[in-house]
């Protein structure tokens, strides 16, 4: 059987979610000086959490190389 395939569609976090979401997947991570979460939080505006996760991954992927 087949099921329709459904979608949700929400906003993008604001500067504050944002932020929240960059402290959970920086966590472990160490920033430059000078580069707070609320700086990468204004940064970051128009970006998806789904965003900001990747942009973790690919950095992480081009430290390796």
């Amino acid at each position: 059987m087949l099921y329709p395939l459904m979608r949700l569609i929400v906003n993008l976090p604001d500067a504050s979610n944002r932020e929240k979401i960059l402290k959970v997947i920086l966590a472990k991570e160490e920033l430059a000086l000078g580069m707070g979460m609320e700086s990468l939080s204004t940064m970051t505006d128009g970006y998806s959490g789904s965003d900001l996760k990747l942009g973790r991954t690919r950095a992480h992927h081009g430290k390796k190389q």
